[in-house]
């Protein structure tokens, strides 16, 4: 089992395989995710993101709705969605670096909270179980 949540950390996925690993694990808060896996995972996300606030943006300036409606829902439904699965790799991220899922809470501290997650987020993975 150790072996099958390792063998991204040196296989070399796709990052979109990683983004959908995110996906296929989003009730899984148990287990680990390398940082390559977290990191590939949230840079696809984020793409898709600033995709849809582009589409969102551009609906606006050409006028095909006054406030971006299509493109915002779109994005709304996005962002529910990915709640969970965000959530549970953020979670398996912090597992791997030794660290406790409590500092989740970090997340409800604006800025400074948010900055030492992100440092916890990226810190190298720990040996300890």
């Amino acid at each position: 089992m150790e072996q099958d949540i390792r063998k991204h950390e040196v296989s070399g996925d796709h990052p979109f395989s990683l983004y959908q690993l995110m996906w296929s694990k989003s009730f899984d808060f148990e287990n680990k995710s390398n940082k390559t896996e977290f990191i590939w995972a949230m840079f696809v996300h984020f793409v898709i993101f600033a995709i849809l606030i582009t589409f969102s943006h551009i609906e606006m300036t050409i006028g095909i709705t006054e406030y971006g409606i299509i493109g915002s829902s779109i994005f709304v439904v996005y962002f529910i969605f990915s709640y969970v699965p965000t959530i549970s790799l953020m979670r398996r991220r912090l597992r791997d670096a030794g660290r406790s899922g409590a500092n989740l809470w970090l997340l409800l501290i604006p800025f400074a909270g948010w900055i030492a997650l992100t440092v916890l987020l990226f810190s190298n993975s720990s040996n300890i179980d």
